[in-house]
């Protein structure tokens, strides 16, 4: 469930006024009073708190909220998970859910917040549009002293949006009520570790030419985004992207000699980014059939739903599973360790990435070593594209390579949806269902036709450009040598 929130603190003198002269149409109900006590969970480093997320025990269940963005300084977008469960320890369920966020880090109790709320709903034609909570703070630390204060939450109901939050925001500032920075209660006692940088927060410069270290740090910025993206709305692909992304710098790394920094990420990462690339696929190619103009069947639908479910059943596995929470934690040391400068050897890089690059034009791009070789040369190319030093390259060199990967994707999920397509044509008895079957299997197949010579003339650009330097690099490196043993 994703929520639309405002905060604003209030004096005891701010009196709520008439809610619903603030949303034309609108009539009010409440409010209605009830007391909250919700204790928070977070590791002694506080890695939820610093992100933005938070792990509660409250009415009893358990909640996580994830941070989606925020609209400005006093209004975010969250998503907020439930599940049952006592309030001795969190289900396994919510652990999963803040994995990316916490790695192996313990947790413990960090916090208590009682809240005495007294809420109105908004409605309008008989939806509820809004709902703003008058609430009276008591919160403790773990071993602190209780800090009160008076908070004013709007939030948008399902029938509701960022106008109506703005509306019945600008009624309560006018009443005396005054803008708070966005963020759960619990910040107010945790004090000042609670808003250092998230633990994930990716570095502020660019990756230069060898800058392992940086490199790590974006990866691991764009796990953490693709993993509550997962999370919160079940698609797969921002994760699959970064988890290749990671697992092919992990391996283009220890080509270039610095396998001690990441050796901790390829075994794990060999192991999990296939699953959930293989359900990125899946969900982007029955995406794609939708928006296709060709004869449906409720029988295909409900089995490409199947072919979704098993690839989603796989992948969440690995999410789930502690190997994933150790994952992250090796990337949080890898990001440490790493060398800001990686003495790079272009011949002994060039090598593996030119038989890499040799399968990207093979038709058989749904095997493993198609995808994870398109991900190392894309790696290899950000790794190095300050290798002389010159920004406009760089930035070519990088677009170079997005294109490839992207194109080898887009064919990878067309030949899939194709065969399995033609596979269920082949094995079905009702004429009906394998005319529709076969008719989107005959559409997959032109558009992986389509998408192949993509894949082709991508890594031609590709090998013509940053390879070929990486080429000349290693020539240039091979003529020193030779040159200093004369």
């Amino acid at each position: 469930m994703e929520e639309l929130e405002a905060k604003l603190v209030a004096g005891p003198d701010v009196v709520v006024p008439d809610l619903a002269a603030a949303l034309p149409g609108a009539s009010a109900d409440g409010p209605e009073e009830r007391t909250l006590l919700a204790r928070y969970l977070d590791s002694d480093d506080l890695r939820l708190a610093r992100a933005g997320a938070t792990l509660r025990h409250r009415e009893g269940e358990w909640q996580v909220k994830l941070p989606l963005g925020a609209v400005d300084a006093s209004t975010l977008r969250r998503a907020e998970l439930r599940f049952p469960g006592a309030e001795d320890a969190p289900p396994a369920e919510a652990l999963a859910a803040v994995a990316a966020l916490l790695g192996r880090a313990a947790l413990r109790p960090v916090a208590t917040v009682r809240t005495v709320r007294r809420r109105s709903l908004l409605r309008r034609d008989g939806q509820i549009v809004a709902e703003v909570c008058d609430d009276a703070v008591e919160a403790a630390g773990a071993g602190g002293e209780p800090v009160r204060w008076r908070e004013l939450e709007v939030e948008a109901g399902p029938g509701g949006g960022l106008a109506e939050v703005a509306a019945l925001v600008s009624a309560l500032e006018v009443a005396g009520a005054k803008p708070a920075t966005a963020g759960p209660k619990v910040l107010a006692v945790l004090g000042e570790p609670a808003h250092r940088p998230p633990a994930h927060a990716a570095p502020r410069r660019d990756p230069a030419a060898g800058d392992l270290a940086a490199a790590l740090g974006h990866a691991h910025a764009d796990l953490v985004a693709g993993d509550v993206a997962y999370r919160t709305g079940g698609q797969a692909g921002e994760l699959a992207t970064a988890l290749a992304s990671l697992r092919a710098l992990a391996t283009v790394a220890g080509d270039a000699g610095a396998a001690d920094a990441t050796r901790a990420l390829v075994i794990p990462l060999a192991a999990l980014e296939p699953d959930v690339r293989e359900l990125a696929d899946r969900q982007a190619a029955v995406a794609w059939l939708a928006g296709v103009d060709v004869p449906s069947h409720p029988r295909v639908d409900e089995a490409l739903a199947a072919w979704q479910a098993g690839a989603a059943a796989r992948a969440s596995a690995g999410l789930d599973a502690a190997r994933y929470r150790e994952t992250v934690e090796a990337l949080r040391t890898a990001r440490v360790e790493a060398p800001r400068r990686l003495d790079v050897d272009a011949a002994a890089l060039l090598r593996p990435l030119r038989v890499r690059g040799r399968s990207l034009t093979r038709l058989d791009v749904t095997h493993p070593a198609r995808a994870s070789g398109t991900a190392e040369v894309a790696a290899a190319v950000d790794l190095l594209a300050g290798l002389d030093g010159d920004g406009e390259v760089a930035g070519r060199r990088r677009e170079q390579a997005r294109e490839a990967r992207a194109a080898l994707d887009e064919a990878r999920r067309a030949v899939l949806l194709a065969a399995t397509l033609a596979d269920l044509a082949e094995g079905e008895g009702d004429p009906a269902v394998a005319f529709a079957a076969r008719a989107g299997s005959l559409r997959a197949d032109r558009w992986a036709r389509t998408a192949l010579r993509r894949v082709r003339r991508a890594w031609l650009r590709l090998d013509a450009g940053a390879l070929s330097e990486l080429r000349r690099a290693a020539a240039d490196a091979a003529l020193t040598v030779a040159a200093e043993h004369r």
